[in-house]
């Protein structure tokens, strides 16, 4: 009898426990993972990529008083420590003789010319002047033996008179007149020479300038870095022609770095000035090195052509600079904490879910999860702030009951 009473006791324990058991899962409570809501230190840290590059740095340009193109004969490794007055680039001089003997020539022979023009101008003015002179003397004695009176000379003799005075009188007037043409002609054959010879001079100077430029010299210490130009990201090689102003390289200044990141369009919410960051130099991983940001470009930007993705492009000011590790150039990590409280409830991403368009998370009350609707504030890439709907102690589903639904975030 007794046995038989245990049994039926037992049936009926099992019974509940069943029934119990299925009204848990029924609630959703059975196997749900759960999070105590806490208040706490909130971050949110967005990485990025970038390079190091001096505060001030020196442009190296080919000079500008070289006024033909010109090739590179000798040009110093990229990244080599140089001191002040070193060589850092060296040209072809040929280009240049060649135009200085031409030059030379030039004015040689331009100077040549004047000098004859001058001599024989000078001997054709001589000779008019003595032309006219001489038939200024023959009209003089026309005029004073005129043979006018009829009665004592044949009409023949008085027609021939005055023709001499007439032929002097035009012959004096004709020097004249030729001697003003031919000087006239003289001084704009004097004016073409001249041209020619400030031509000379010209060349000459150009080359005897660019004779002067073809080394370009370390103005100050630092290492010398060659500089992509702007048309097709190209450095300069050994041999290739350049003209005047164009970009050979720069030498910064070590004594004071600065790097400028790229951050992602998407992580960028909150990016602004004043913003700290933690840099890391690749070469020196194991170090990390204090600043913030200086500037943030207003517009994103592609990094590269061909590849959509956009990018803030942001000046990172250091804190102290360790000219051991940090190079212009180098490749840096950079850690930015674009927000930081000291108190704030912060989920998993997985905890929101999406009910008829509101947020929603499910708390915990009794023994059901019942969807509460929150108000979210900033992000991390794996917290959100809860800024309304729970408070510390709440306690929150991770994953979805059972009767909850789709639409997790």
């Amino acid at each position: 009898m007794n046995r038989k009473r245990i049994a039926a006791a037992s049936v009926v324990t099992l019974s509940l426990a069943a029934c119990t058991f299925a009204l848990v899962r029924a609630n959703g409570s059975g196997d749900v993972p759960t999070l105590v809501v806490t208040e706490s230190e909130f971050r949110r840290q967005v990485t990025a990529e970038g390079e190091l590059r001096a505060v001030k740095s020196t442009p190296i340009n080919t000079p500008v008083r070289i006024r033909r193109p010109i090739r590179v004969a000798t040009l110093l490794d990229n990244g080599s420590l140089v001191k002040k007055d070193d060589v850092l680039v060296t040209f072809d001089p040929t280009d240049f003789e060649t135009e200085l003997r031409d030059g030379e020539a030039m004015f040689g022979t331009s100077r040549n010319d004047l000098e004859r023009l001058d001599l024989l101008s000078g001997a054709v003015r001589q000779n008019l002047t003595l032309d006219a002179a001489q038939a200024q003397r023959e009209y003089d004695a026309a005029q004073q033996f005129t043979k006018k009176d009829a009665e004592i000379f044949s009409r023949f003799v008085v027609i021939e008179s005055q023709i001499d005075q007439d032929l002097a009188l035009r012959k004096r007037d004709n020097a004249e007149s030729t001697k003003t043409t031919r000087g006239q002609q003289a001084a704009a054959e004097r004016q073409i020479t001249e041209i020619d010879r400030r031509k000379a001079e010209i060349k000459l100077e150009g080359a005897r300038e660019g004779l002067d430029s073809l080394v370009i010299r370390a103005p100050h210490d630092g290492v010398f870095v060659l500089k992509p130009n702007p048309w097709d990201g190209e450095l300069v090689k050994l041999g290739q022609t350049v003209w005047r102003g164009f970009p050979i390289g720069e030498l910064p200044d070590l004594a004071t770095m600065e790097a400028e990141i790229f951050v992602l369009e998407a992580d960028a919410g909150g990016l602004k000035a004043g913003i700290p960051v933690t840099l890391v130099v690749e070469s020196s991983a194991a170090r990390g090195h204090a600043g913030k940001i200086k500037s943030v470009e207003p517009l994103a930007k592609p990094r590269m052509r061909g590849v959509p993705v956009q990018y803030f492009s942001a000046i990172v000011e250091i804190t102290k600079t360790d000219q051991a590790v940090m190079k212009p150039g180098a490749r840096i990590r950079a850690t930015l904490t674009l927000e930081k409280l000291d108190k704030a409830i912060a989920v998993p991403r997985n905890a929101l879910y999406d009910r008829k368009g509101k947020r929603v998370v499910f708390r915990k009350e009794g023994s059901r999860f019942v969807p509460v609707e929150v108000t979210l504030g900033s992000a991390s890439p794996g917290k959100v702030i809860v800024e309304k709907g729970l408070k510390p102690g709440d306690v929150i589903a991770l994953t979805a009951p059972d009767d909850a639904g789709e639409g997790a975030s």
